[in-house]
């Protein structure tokens, strides 16, 4: 039911704003306030106010493709390149390192070797979301160690989907030729949604005019909004991470004349959609098991 669902995301909406506040005014990050208000109204063993949950988590996932979106505008190709192969080569050998701890410890507690690589895996990657909300709430995105996490973040992006193929070989769902066929698939289709991706931005850009998007309001928080949903989606199509496609997109218009006022447009979307994500994080938790 709609209404039933516009009212869930109300209440999720205003314990958030009281968990928010709460957390603020205890020094504490809002971030912790989202994440107990969800828990408490719509966790299990809550007081069960919030139901739809997988609704509410589906349309909260778009907050952190905005997030990304945002993000790719202010770290355009040319500033990307600056952060060097660093960061790109830190977040592999941190994935890869991570599943291996992961895995040992595992089978320290007697997990077989399967189980254990999986273990590893689920925690090698690391919540996007969160870590540039931080980082941003404190001003530390431009720092030397806040492009590096960025770059870190984006490499683990990556990871998820050679990670899938892992979990895929783990759990014995295929040959040898049946893998090599999803990654070559994977492979392409990821080519081919940057390559259109590039297409479509400049396309859409020569067609209405810089000086027209400038001037129209309207017309430039229409194209923001088709340019990070739609990449968002492709990405999901596509087998690939929805944040990822998100940023590249971002990232494709960082250069263009109006990037400025495209993240100024979408950034109360941004904000409301992403608190709307931290609510719902919390409303898998179970206070009563914790």
């Amino acid at each position: 039911d709609l209404w039933q669902l516009l009212s869930d995301i109300v209440f999720l909406l205003a314990a958030c704003l009281v968990g928010g506040g709460l957390a603020s005014r205890l020094g504490q990050s809002p971030l912790v306030g989202y994440l107990l208000a969800g828990m408490l109204v719509g966790g299990p063993g809550s007081l069960g106010i919030v139901g739809s949950h997988m609704e509410i988590e589906a349309i909260a996932e778009l907050g952190v493709a905005l997030l990304l979106f945002s993000l790719g505008l202010e770290f355009s190709i040319d500033r990307l390149k600056e952060l060097g192969n660093n960061p790109l080569v830190g977040g592999a050998v941190q994935v890869v390192v991570t599943i291996a701890a992961g895995a040992a410890v595992a089978l320290l507690f007697g997990l077989g070797i399967k189980p254990s690589l999986a273990f590893g895996a689920m925690i090698a990657p690391s919540s996007t979301a969160v870590v540039l909300r931080i980082l941003m709430e404190r001003g530390e995105i431009e720092m030397p160690h806040g492009r590096n996490s960025l770059g870190v973040l984006l490499t683990q992006d990556i990871a998820i989907v050679p990670l899938a193929v892992l979990m895929t070989v783990v759990g014995g769902g295929g040959s040898a030729g049946d893998v090599a066929m999803d990654v070559g698939k994977l492979a392409l289709m990821a080519g081919g949604l940057a390559t259109a991706l590039y297409a479509l931005t400049k396309v859409a850009v020569l067609t209405l005019g810089t000086l027209t998007l400038q001037r129209n309001r309207e017309l430039t928080v229409i194209f923001a909004a088709a340019v990070s949903l739609g990449s968002a989606w492709a990405a999901h199509w596509a087998g690939i991470s929805p944040a990822l496609g998100a940023f590249i997109s971002g990232m494709l218009l960082g250069n263009s004349a109006f990037a400025t006022q495209i993240r100024a447009d979408v950034s109360t979307l941004r904000v409301l959609l992403l608190n709307l994500f931290f609510g719902s994080a919390g409303m898998v938790a179970d206070p009563l098991w914790i």
